[in-house]
């Protein structure tokens, strides 16, 4: 990525755009972050329902993630209304960039319009997926600000994420009836634990690139005692995928960046793991589903993929079924339910929802895609520093949970990761005053 030394063009082999002018008021990059960032939170409040009784307006909240598709929105038209133009935008695009976006999107919207029983509807979810990939445009232009402050950016993400783990928490302590209470099924802000737990795997990611890089005492205690708890929430959830992603992305991350990465920060994370262990061994767990012995009595047990497998055989046969242009988004759990009894959203593989969801054609240009985002994170956060870590590890996490999970089905991992993917974007290493100073 190249910037002017004025700080007004930044480019990026795929992803570039005028870099917005200094104004009076709230800096665009600001107001972004904030909205994104208490995302989790609207999420928590909006489906605080601790009596159990799932009514249709908290299990339409749930599925559809309403809220975070709310603050999505708001980021979006914020930034139109600040001279943000995605026409604009797209017209900069790498020209096999522009054409791969616009056959997804014109593939999935003729796909889930013929192929899906509820063609509005299908179209509809489909414009989740859009929404998604706009965000990402606004996010690397506001944060193309000479004001923008990554410091800011990844303290804010880290606080609030806490904030949200604590939520969570009290939730637990003040449920009226414990015993009776579905715990799995009924925690707020997801329709289960497991997603929740997915959820704060890559939020950890955040604490974790900040220790890699942290100078001084005071952001490294921070970073600590962040990323301690955020681990020890997602060891106490259970969540096999979350845990798995989150190890891949560190491993991996720290393999390709070892020359900028601290050495002795390193074993600070694995310190802050063994603790956060610890604390979630001692934890009260409201369920036998929770906590790390129910991922090793998982792996143990005859049964190590807890299903996954027949149902990835049934997705597999109803893609053959639909080979094209698939059966349209956001109608796989009516369809699975009707055709195998799957009360499933997802067939927890992302490979299999493209290709469910969009036919074959569809999946190649989706996974098209991803790999484009893939290599342009993999040339930049070698230059980036402490940006290029969270960008990498979080596209590292973000893939490995939704090859056994839904990740790349719900809003919210997906608005986390890009989150931290989008100052890498914007950004190389002091390209612009005010980006991450301490790297």
């Amino acid at each position: 990525m190249i910037a002017s030394s004025s700080g007004n063009t930044v480019k990026s082999n795929g992803f570039s755009d005028k870099v917005p002018n200094e104004m009076s008021g709230v800096q665009p990059w600001f107001a972004c972050m904030m909205l994104l960032a208490i995302a989790p939170l609207l999420h928590l409040l909006a489906t605080w329902d601790m009596d159990g009784v799932l009514t249709a307006k908290n299990h339409f909240l749930r599925l559809y993630s309403i809220p975070v598709v709310f603050a999505e929105v708001c980021a979006v038209l914020f930034a139109m209304g600040k001279n943000w133009s995605p026409g604009r935008q797209f017209r900069t695009l790498h020209p096999a960039l522009k054409w791969l976006l616009a056959i997804f999107v014109a593939w999935g919207l003729i796909g889930s319009i013929l192929s899906a029983y509820d063609p509005a509807f299908s179209a509809l979810f489909f414009m989740r997926y859009l929404l998604q990939i706009l965000l990402l445009g606004v996010l690397v232009h506001v944060i193309g600000s000479r004001s923008f402050s990554a410091d800011r950016w990844f303290t804010t993400f880290t606080l609030i994420s806490m904030v949200y783990v604590t939520g969570l928490v009290i939730f637990c302590f003040v449920v009226p009836d414990p015993e009776n209470f579905k715990w799995v099924e009924r925690m707020p802000s997801a329709t289960n634990i497991r997603q929740i737990g997915n959820v704060v795997g890559i939020m950890a990611l955040i604490p974790t690139a900040a220790l890699v890089f942290a100078h001084t005492a005071r952001p490294t205690l921070l970073a600590f005692l962040s990323l301690t708890l955020l681990l020890a929430f997602m060891f106490w959830t259970g969540t096999r995928g979350a845990f798995v992603g989150y190890v891949l992305a560190v491993i991996g991350t720290f393999i390709w960046l070892f020359r900028t990465a601290s050495f002795k920060n390193i074993g600070l994370i694995l310190l802050s793991g063994v603790a956060a262990f610890l604390i979630s061994a001692v934890a009260p767990k409201p369920a036998p589903e929770f906590g790390m012995g129910r991922m090793v009595d998982s792996v143990s047990s005859g049964d190590a993929t807890s299903g996954r497998i027949e149902m990835w055989i049934d997705a597999i046969e109803a893609i053959k079924a639909a080979p094209l242009i698939g059966h349209g988004s956001g109608t796989y759990r009516e369809n699975m339910m009707a055709a195998n009894n799957y009360p499933y959203n997802h067939p927890h593989n992302s490979i299999l929802q493209f290709a469910y969801d969009w036919g074959i054609v569809g999946a190649i240009f989706a996974l098209a895609l991803l790999a484009w985002l893939g290599i342009m994170l993999l040339l930049k956060s070698r230059s980036c520093g402490r940006n290029g870590w969270a960008a990498l590890s979080a596209f590292v996490c973000l893939l490995a949970i939704s090859a056994v999970e839904g990740t790349l089905f719900h809003p919210l991992p997906i608005v986390l990761a890009l989150a931290l993917m989008a100052p890498a974007l914007a950004f190389t290493q002091n390209t612009v005053s005010g980006v991450d100073k301490q790297d």
